[in-house]
């Protein structure tokens, strides 16, 4: 089971806005840099706690549950876009 939840908001960086997250997998807890910009281009960096238990996954963006990670930070984590950008990108 894969629970995400919003940290803080670091802010403009470069044509985006970064976060930091809090990904719990079962019982362990990882740290998350997420980074989005308006042309739905996304980073994303999670602490080396992650490859440590899940030795099997070389970089995030192998992870088999990535796609289902991102969809949910951005459907029903995030507030919208458009107050993000508003936020952060004025």
């Amino acid at each position: 089971m894969i629970s995400i939840s919003l940290v803080d908001f670091i802010g403009k960086i470069d044509d985006g806005v970064g976060m930091i997250l809090s990904m719990m997998i079962f019982d362990k807890s990882y740290e998350v840099m997420y980074w989005i910009n308006k042309n739905d281009n996304y980073r994303i960096v999670v602490d080396d706690n992650f490859y440590i238990d899940y030795p099997s996954v070389a970089d995030i963006y192998t992870f088999d549950r990535l796609k289902d990670i991102i969809i949910y930070i951005d459907k029903e984590l995030l507030p919208s876009r458009e107050e993000i950008w508003k936020e952060f990108l004025h």
